[in-house]
């Protein structure tokens, strides 16, 4: 199925994008 595998790479984009995004709040100084 190409529904399957096209849900997980927007999940594996989603992913991505909460690593950077969390990855910037921690290096970011108080």
């Amino acid at each position: 199925m190409r529904n399957s595998s096209l849900q997980l790479l927007r999940l594996s984009n989603d992913f991505i994008e909460l690593t950077s995004y969390t990855r910037t709040q921690q290096s970011a100084p108080r």
